[in-house]
């Protein structure tokens, strides 16, 4: 979480200033970003003065597990056949509905409304990791070569299930679940082997930025020419990743100039955070609220701009970040007191999983929350709901399942 803070607040709002911020396709942008970038850097700065303090505090009020969710060896094998078969049924009928692997890999494919397959689908290569892994375990047949054979099956099997429809952050998020795992069962991932994985996982970003972009065009790349050309005629280089996937500070530096200049945009007071609680509620009975994507449609196109009619109609596909947001919300004092709680939900959740005993088979939920922590800086919060629920949702119910709570006797 520390070196992506470093990389998100430090480096990538430097990097903006040579490179260029301005964001294509987005009116009424100031001639120079550089006094809204620090801006918007004095408001973080003090966000996470606050962020340090509360987590400072909050890490002092240590709660241990009353009850704990002890391995259940007589329903393990057949809740995980169950498991596994409706998590790849899932994928089939995912497939099969949208018309083939061609359509999976189509541009144009439309997936909405396909939340609730993405929950059981994707869990796949995940939940197989964690469940042979277990077997292996139970029969002491764990050693360090199996485990990583099976590792990097199931790094494959996540490509399949989850990059071939251009999702980098879902792929990323298996591999992450399957190494915290890992690491967690005695196979220690050395700081210096996380630093020699990022060189691939870096290559992987930029390469396959550009073939979400092209997609059925990604074959006609024949040489490395081609590729660099492509690549910097759709802005998915290197540039395009660490600036537009990673970094926030245009969209905040943008923020800031159109909350100073008084462009009629009128603060959402909390709603955008209502609509992210409702994320995962059915469309027919979701509350009419003025959601994220609305908020930042306002702020980037004039007010009314999501909800116009015809081709008067703008919508925002961009992700403000948790400072961003802040500010849709509450302008620039919405950030530390957003970070504030950032800071103490942090601490809880970290406090919550180091406080498991080794035998609670809840410690293979924390690889979910862990990937949001790190993230937590560039996403906004309705992407972490989501996140959070579709990634460990069903992994959740399958531990639920195989687990006897157990509860502690009360020392004194």
């Amino acid at each position: 979480m520390g070196l992506f803070a470093i990389v998100f607040f430090f480096f990538v709002p430097l990097l903006y200033v040579p490179l260029g911020p301005r964001l294509s396709h987005v009116p009424s942008q100031p001639s120079d970003y550089r006094p809204w970038l620090g801006t918007a850097a004095s408001f973080n700065f003090i966000g996470l003065l606050c962020f340090f303090a509360v987590r400072t505090w909050a890490d002092g009020v240590v709660a241990c597990p009353r009850r704990i969710w002890v391995f259940s060896p007589r329903r393990f094998y057949s809740v995980a056949a169950i498991a596994l078969a409706v998590s790849f049924l899932a994928q089939v009928y995912f497939v099969v509905r949208i018309g083939g692997v061609s359509n999976l890999m189509s541009r144009e494919t439309d997936l909405s409304g396909m939340g609730i397959f993405f929950l059981f689908s994707e869990s796949f290569p995940a939940l197989l990791f964690c469940i042979v892994l277990i077997h292996l375990r139970i029969n002491k047949q764990l050693h360090r070569s199996t485990a990583l054979m099976l590792f990097l099956v199931c790094v494959s099997l996540a490509f399949v299930f989850a990059g071939l429809r251009g999702s980098r952050s879902n792929f990323l998020n298996s591999v992450m679940i399957m190494a915290v795992v890992l690491n967690y069962q005695g196979f220690w991932i050395s700081k210096r082997s996380l630093i020699i994985a990022l060189i691939p996982l870096s290559m992987f970003l930029v390469v396959y930025a550009l073939f979400k972009q092209l997609r059925n065009d990604f074959g006609k790349i024949n040489s490395v020419e081609s590729y660099v050309a492509l690549s910097e005629k759709t802005g998915r280089d290197w540039k395009g990743v660490l600036l537009g996937d990673i970094g926030r500070a245009n969209i905040e530096a943008l923020t800031c100039y159109r909350l100073e200049n008084k462009y009629g945009y009128k603060f959402a007071y909390g709603s955008t955070y209502l609509g992210a609680a409702c994320v995962l509620l059915p469309r027919v009975i979701r509350p009419e609220i003025r959601t994220t994507k609305v908020a930042s449609s306002d702020l980037l196109y004039g007010m009314g701009a999501y909800s116009a009619a015809g081709d008067s109609r703008r919508e925002s596909t961009r992700i403000f970040g948790l400072a961003g947001e802040a500010m849709l919300n509450f302008g620039y004092w919405g950030i530390p007191v957003v970070f504030s709680i950032a800071g103490y939900a942090v601490s809880k959740t970290r406090s919550f999983f180091m406080n498991l005993p080794v035998s609670d088979m809840r410690v293979f939920l924390y690889p979910m929350f862990l990937r949001v922590i790190i993230t937590i800086w560039h996403l906004d919060v309705v992407n972490m709901v989501f996140a959070i629920v579709k990634n460990s949702g069903f992994i959740f119910i399958v531990i639920f399942l195989i687990s006897d709570r157990v509860t502690l006797r009360s020392r004194k």
